[in-house]
């Protein structure tokens, strides 16, 4: 690298602050110059319209062709100082501090040795490894799945049975109770 390089790495948080002042002065200005027109616009308009040797369609015609082009001479200069307002925000924006650049300088070098390129290879191939799941581990992951599973079946056989026998013992006796009455009303229908 040569000496001046180094001078404006350096620099470049200077570089910064100036362009980020030169933003401001130029925000400021492209504001009061859209003041400045808005008032002289209306100021042309009034002069003219108070001379008072001409008929008044002339005066309207006259104030509408001063408004136009002061209007038209307004907006060329706010297309003007936007874009230079603009290019001095993307200036403020796009160059870099100088922590920054040591940044970017620095990454740029280690990235390029090799034994930080051989260093990032083996920690892909450790990562790669470490997410595989053993076999061993697999088969006990099944055997206990399987165990829950038989359990939970069990369980839901014994309350299936349970269930049924209740609904089974109310089913008999409704049916007795069902039984008894029709014996009742065929006595009494035979009586």
């Amino acid at each position: 690298m040569s000496m001046w390089l180094l001078y404006f790495l350096v620099k470049l948080d200077a570089i910064g602050s100036m362009f980020g002042w030169f933003t401001f002065i130029s925000v400021i200005v492209l504001v009061a110059y859209i003041i400045y027109k808005l008032f002289t616009i209306q100021s042309i308009a009034d002069r003219n319209y108070m001379r008072g040797d001409e008929k008044i369609e002339d005066f309207k015609a006259q104030k509408k062709a001063d408004g136009d082009k002061a209007f038209a001479e307004l907006k060329k200069g706010i297309m003007k100082y936007s874009m230079i307002s603009l290019m001095f925000i993307l200036l403020t924006v796009l160059i870099p501090s100088t922590k920054e650049v040591a940044f970017i300088y620095v990454v740029g070098k280690l990235s390029q040795t090799t034994e930080v390129q051989n260093m990032a290879k083996n920690s892909l191939h450790v990562a790669e490894n470490a997410t595989k799941i053993p076999d061993k581990a697999l088969e006990i992951l099944n055997l206990k799945m399987n165990e829950y599973l038989e359990e939970v079946k069990g369980e839901a056989v014994k309350e299936t049975k349970k269930a049924v026998k209740e609904v089974k013992g109310e089913a008999v006796e409704e049916t007795k109770k069902a039984v008894k009455e029709v014996k009742e009303t065929a006595k009494k229908a035979v009586n």
